[in-house]
């Protein structure tokens, strides 16, 4: 009988589903949750729980995700993710403000603007602002109701065939890249964000395989043959990494604390599973699949995960051990 046995204090779980290829798989997962101190990282007090679903700020059909599953067939390299708020310097008030996030050679500045709307086809002066949700709801994006935004359903600005009259008083995003600022009603830039993408919305949802007849009828209940892994990452493409994070790499954030500018490492971590089948102890190792940031709280959540095909030696599964190693 499967059994996890984790002595590290961190969570941790252990599911069986099948992996892409329709083969009973163990899914081994950890999610380590510390706060930024001036010392450095220490354990946070309350370890976070592993995402058994997507977790939105509201209703999944009208907001944005604010927490990705962690329970899924593998991500080919690891998500950034970073949840939180744009801070004015030094407790100012600002009409326009950049962010900026760096990390693994990856650099992605974001243009912060206070509340505007479209009056006679030109944009109002920003509203002063002191502190900004950086959330895809304020990501350009949104639209009517018969034509919305596939890229960013929940957002605001995306004309949708409508014109200048039509706009009137419409609120423009909050949120833009400074590469492809909205300057016409008729300008559809890429929604930009640090946070996650929903599976629902493009150009995730296209990844996700087909789901027909002929699949009802030959492949059903596993994923399509044409599923593709990168449908798990839920980043933006801008902050997904190519390979797995190791710990140890530096990160900047800049303009999402009250303090100021943010520097830091990774936390480096070593874990190991160890798997008692039957006949044998397979030592499965993890991947970093996920960062997730909260740079208002001065907190991190990191996800790992390790997986072991079973197959038909899935009911051999015995006791799983985490534990961590030097």
């Amino acid at each position: 009988m499967l059994q996890l046995k984790n002595s590290t204090p961190f969570a941790a779980s252990a599911t069986v589903f099948a992996n892409a290829a329709g083969v009973d798989t163990l899914y081994v997962s950890v999610k380590a949750s510390f706060s930024l101190t001036k010392e450095g990282w220490i354990l946070s007090e309350e370890q976070v729980e592993l995402n058994a679903e997507d977790i939105y700020h509201g209703d999944a059909a009208s907001s944005s995700l604010k927490s990705p599953s962690d329970m899924h067939t593998g991500k080919p390299g690891t998500d950034v993710i970073v949840i939180g708020n744009a801070y004015a310097p030094a407790g100012t008030s600002v009409q326009a403000m950049d962010v900026r996030l760096a990390f693994a050679e990856k650099q992605k500045i974001l243009r912060v603007f206070g509340d505007r709307t479209w009056q006679k086809g030109k944009i109002s002066s920003p509203e002063p602002f002191t502190e900004m949700p950086i959330v895809f709801e304020r990501a350009f994006g949104g639209g009517p109701e018969h034509k919305v935004n596939e890229l960013n359903p929940v957002g605001t600005g995306y004309a949708g065939g409508r014109d200048a009259a039509e706009m009137e008083g419409v609120p423009l995003p909050n949120i833009e890249s400074p590469h492809q600022l909205v300057a016409s009603v008729k300008d559809e830039p890429e929604p930009v964000g640090y946070a996650a993408i929903a599976p629902h919305w493009l150009p995730r949802r296209s990844l996700a395989g087909t789901y027909d007849q002929q699949w009802q009828q030959t492949r059903a209940p596993f994923l399509p043959h044409d599923f593709d892994s990168r449908f798990c990452q839920s980043a933006p493409s801008d902050q997904v990494c190519g390979t797995y994070l190791q710990g140890g790499e530096p990160f900047l954030i800049e303009g999402m604390h009250p303090g100021g500018q943010l520097r830091f490492s990774l936390p480096s971590v070593g874990l190991v599973s160890k798997i008692e089948l039957k006949s044998r102890t397979e030592v499965a190792a993890f991947n970093m699949e996920t960062v997730l940031v909260q740079p208002n709280d001065l907190k991190i959540n990191l996800v790992w995960r390790a997986a072991v095909a079973c197959g038909k030696q899935v009911s051999n599964i015995g006791n799983i051990f985490i534990q961590m190693q030097r």
